[in-house]
């Protein structure tokens, strides 16, 4: 947030003038990686709009979530988010975690945008339907890896027909990954030790028809 101030010189009479200079500007601090926030207590790290705010209702841990309509079901023709941010500078491979549960009505949808100016919000995910488990979710930040200011958006959008419990997101955190050792050429991964390879969530090494070994991804 982008706030403006001016020093004022004021005497034991109450009288005071301000300082030669014009009004100064400064920005509050954004959050550097790593980066965790658990949602809980005052939720400072947030800007909400709409009536985003905690839900102490079944959250992944701890005492509380976010939620874009806490105890309620959400309402119909609904644009509305929360917001936070961090500063990617300096990282090399950074990583954005959370985990959410959702109950959408037909129609609606929730997204997580990422902006660079506060202006254009690209989505790079996307949820629909009914998904009630918490589930663990991991998406590749690095082409930002240079961002000073992040802007990290869960966006919730409804139609004007049908409405439900709506989104709950918990546990946000963005880690970097660092720079690794890149696998050398030619590269083959066939599961059978998981994947330790991998930036993944919520995919698993699964024994459901393998097309060889035991595992596929």
């Amino acid at each position: 947030t982008l706030y403006y101030y001016r020093v004022y010189a004021v005497n034991p009479h109450g009288a005071f003038s301000p300082d030669s200079t014009n009004a100064a500007a400064g920005r509050t601090i954004i959050p550097t990686v790593p980066y965790q926030n658990d949602c809980e207590g005052t939720l400072a790290d947030w800007t909400f709009s709409g009536s985003w705010g905690l839900d102490t209702n079944n959250p992944h841990a701890g005492g509380g979530c976010l939620s874009d309509s806490p105890g309620t079901d959400y309402a119909n023709s609904q644009d509305t988010s929360a917001k936070t941010a961090v500063n990617l500078t300096g990282t090399a491979w950074p990583v954005l975690t959370f985990w959410s549960r959702h109950r959408f009505a037909s129609g609606d949808f929730g997204y997580v945008e990422i902006s660079t100016d506060g202006g254009s919000y690209p989505r790079i995910y996307g949820f629909g339907g009914v998904a009630t488990n918490w589930t663990r979710y991991t998406i590749d930040l690095s082409q930002w890896k240079n961002a000073a200011n992040l802007r990290i958006r869960f966006h919730l959008i409804t139609d004007g027909s049908g409405t439900d419990e709506g989104w709950q997101v918990d546990d946000v955190a963005v880690s970097d990954y660092g720079p690794g050792s890149p696998a050398a050429l030619p590269f083959q991964d066939s599961f059978e030790a998981g994947l330790s390879n991998w930036v993944e969530a919520p995919w698993v090494a699964a024994t459901n028809e393998p097309y060889a070994g035991v595992y596929a991804a």
